[in-house]
């Protein structure tokens, strides 16, 4: 199931790459995605949604409990 996207998800996404020192490229790896995934999804606002799976390999990565509300959205996603 595809989690609804919203600005803060993009935003938190940027953050805790950022508060990492990774790019958004280097991140798309680390959840066994090509390069420029995370770049397209939170830049260019490609990707509708990111999935369970790869929201939980960004709490893993981002050391975040999957319960927490920067990864979640509105819908309890």
């Amino acid at each position: 199931m595809a989690v609804a996207v919203t600005p803060d998800l993009r935003s938190a996404i940027v953050a805790n790459a950022g508060k990492r020192g990774l790019s958004l490229a280097a991140a798309s790896h680390m959840i066994g995605r090509p390069g420029d995934f995370l770049g397209r999804f939170v830049v260019d606002e490609v990707a509708a949604g990111l999935n369970s799976q790869d929201r939980r390999h960004l709490a893993l990565c981002f050391d975040l409990d999957l319960s927490d509300t920067e990864l979640r959205t509105n819908r309890g996603g």
